[in-house]
């Protein structure tokens, strides 16, 4: 599917308007299901993700792009039974200075939900978000300059508010 006519009603989106560096977002993705269509997610984000549906992990990781050549991602939404469907979208945002594995870009996330190849749902600046839980921002924890940073992660705390 070209990204195109796929993010044709998408935006790019960030929970803030600040550009901070090792930032995790989350991001809640609902829409009203029919169990007689396929569904895909279509993603693409700065720096890496993670999908969940009800706490379970159904999909992640992004490798890297270019910023005049974006990736995305289409992830298969299987087994969705009749009604209100909620995922979670955790994007983190490496921020700063690149790395061998990272070229700087600006935070954010672009998505878009299809039932057969149609858009049902798409990323703009009215999806919930909130600080994501449980990782520790903007710590810039340096592992070597090519592989940019680490994450740091206390699963005791808490999410912002949406």
């Amino acid at each position: 599917m070209d990204g195109r006519s796929v993010f044709r009603d998408a935006e790019w989106i960030w929970r803030s308007a600040e550009d901070a560096a090792d930032e995790y977002a989350e991001f809640r993705i609902a829409f009203d299901a029919d169990p007689s269509g396929k569904y895909e997610l279509h993603l693409a984000c700065d720096s890496d993700y993670a999908l969940r549906r009800e706490g379970e992990l159904i999909a992640f990781g992004q490798y890297p792009d270019f910023p005049e050549r974006r990736i995305y991602d289409s992830i298969l939404l299987p087994d969705l039974a009749e009604g209100r469907r909620e995922f979670s979208l955790t994007v983190w945002h490496q921020g700063v200075e690149g790395a061998s594995t990272y070229i700087k870009k600006p935070a954010g996330v672009i998505f878009a939900v299809t039932r057969d190849g149609e858009p049902v749902l798409s990323s703009s600046p009215a999806i919930p978000s909130r600080e994501a839980a449980g990782y520790i921002p903007h710590l810039e924890k340096r592992i070597t300059g090519q592989l940019g940073f680490s994450f740091s992660y206390d699963a005791e705390r808490p999410a912002g508010a949406w």
